[in-house]
């Protein structure tokens, strides 16, 4: 009962974070009362959904696709958690993605259905620092 605990907290769309605390040995254990949790900053993309022609595709989501690529597990799982998915594109495929830390890699993915088909893109790297963030361009095939 005297080990620590780890507390996890994540906001769709917003930031995530984890908290190490001991047991608290009272209700005004000043460690929790109050329990302040800071989320992290996040990190917004952009960019528009293709067909392979490059004609822009509507009602396609773009989505974080796996767990932020860092070495801290528990953080790593919150992102999962909280995982950040887009509104659906217009008709000019524009797409505004927020993902959860600002400073790791992220991987994301586009779907949509055309004409009653599943179709999707490839895995999409996105690093923090890569200076095309702002103007992506995912490309979608038929699903196979």
């Amino acid at each position: 009962p005297n080990e620590a605990i780890r507390i996890g907290a994540w906001v769709p769309g917003g930031g995530v974070a984890t908290l190490r605390i001991k047991p608290p040995s009272s209700a005004d254990d000043a460690q929790i009362n109050p329990l302040i949790i800071k989320l992290s900053p996040t990190y917004t993309v952009q960019g528009v959904v293709v067909d392979a022609v490059g004609k822009p595709i509507a009602n396609a989501t773009v989505y974080q696709w796996d767990r932020a690529k860092t070495d801290d597990r528990n953080l790593a799982e919150m992102t999962f958690l909280g995982r950040a998915t887009s509104a659906p594109t217009g008709s000019d495929g524009r797409f505004s993605l927020t993902l959860p830390l600002a400073d790791v890699t992220f991987a994301v993915r586009a779907f949509a259905r055309i004409d009653g088909k599943l179709h999707n893109s490839t895995e999409v790297l996105i690093a923090p620092d890569a200076p095309d963030n702002d103007r992506l361009r995912i490309e979608l095939s038929p699903h196979k």
